[in-house]
């Protein structure tokens, strides 16, 4: 890898769609919970649905402002333009890669990648596949951190094989 510093952000098209679906779904829900206010359970579970809409909107708001930078010495993540955690490849100890999503979205490559670093001082840098370019970032972490014997489980190592990463 050259000298140079690479920036990866999530994609502002997937995160408008989100954020309308959000958005979306505080609406109705607060319509619903308004119009269950008489009946218990009802408003509970409206509430509740509307308390995840509420979630997913903050985390997809949150995102907007994600950004991870690598270079050769190391990984770090940002978080409007505040560095928020910054590991050296040599501290890397740990290396996961989880998919998460159904048995059905994964036979059509759908789903989510989450990639976390963990440093020997329990420090951690995660970021999921939403980024720009997150196969080729994924294949930068796992090319950056071969020399230092990071420790990557048999279920990360059969997802970096998914997507090309050739093991040595």
């Amino acid at each position: 890898m050259n000298a140079t510093l690479k920036s990866y952000r999530y994609l502002r098209s997937g995160l408008h769609g989100d954020l309308a679906l959000g958005v979306a779904g505080l609406v109705a829900g607060s319509i619903f919970t308004l119009a269950a206010k008489e009946t218990g359970f009802i408003f509970i579970l409206f509430v509740s649905i509307t308390l995840l809409a509420l979630f997913f909107t903050l985390n997809t708001l949150r995102r907007y402002w994600i950004e991870i930078k690598v270079d050769e010495q190391s990984v770090s993540s940002f978080n409007r333009g505040k560095q928020q955690s910054t590991l050296q490849w040599s501290e890397i100890a740990q290396m996961k890669l989880r998919f998460f999503g159904s048995k059905s979205q994964r036979e059509k490559g759908k789903g989510t990648l989450s990639l976390t670093l963990i440093g020997r001082n329990k420090k951690k840098v995660s970021f999921e596949s939403g980024l720009t370019d997150f196969e080729g970032l994924a294949t930068v972490c796992f090319d950056q951190t071969r020399e230092f014997q990071v420790e990557i489980d048999p279920v990360s190592l059969e997802n970096f094989g998914a997507f090309g990463v050739k093991f040595q």
